[in-house]
């Protein structure tokens, strides 16, 4: 029995390299019929970040200054993938049906990309992959490594070239 391929998460860092990856999940949403939710995942302040700031910051204060902000950030990157999602989709009704949903959340990337799929009943998870060194790769992990390793919905990664 042939799988089938209905929902696409695409995720995405909104890097200079999402148009390439995101022609891949295009493709196969075309060609299976498929939508396509694009997810982002915003990283939380980090324990330093946060004990810096609240040590100059009070806590009352903190709070709404990180929930005034985080919801302005995630109003932006909304605004972002809106506007990519149409500039690379272009006017064409079939194309720009493709895209179903667009996701921002909150979290560490690989557990909020699969949580993602896993949420919408995703067939098919599509991302970028960065070429690391093995020093990279012991000490840090990728976020690409970590959703191959963790999910159990099929990943198709996009190698992304080095900058130069």
């Amino acid at each position: 029995m042939l799988a089938l391929i209905k929902k696409i998460l695409y995720a995405t860092d909104l890097g200079g390299n999402a148009p390439r990856v995101f022609n891949y999940a295009v493709s196969l949403a075309k060609s299976c019929e498929a939508e396509i939710h694009l997810l982002h995942a915003i990283e939380p302040l980090g324990h330093t970040g946060r004990t810096l700031v609240r040590s100059v910051v009070p806590d009352k204060q903190f709070d709404d200054l990180e929930r005034q902000g985080l919801e302005h950030v995630r109003n932006a990157i909304h605004q972002r993938l809106a506007e990519f999602a149409q500039r690379e989709l272009g006017t064409d009704d079939e194309r720009a049906t493709l895209v179903n949903k667009i996701v921002i959340a909150e979290g560490q990337a690989d557990t909020v990309i699969i949580q993602q799929a896993e949420q919408i009943g995703a067939d098919l998870i599509v991302m970028g992959t960065h070429s690391q060194s093995t020093l990279d790769r012991v000490l840090l992990g990728s976020v690409a490594r970590k959703v191959t390793h963790l999910s159990t919905i099929p990943v198709l990664l996009v190698p992304i070239p080095a900058e130069s």
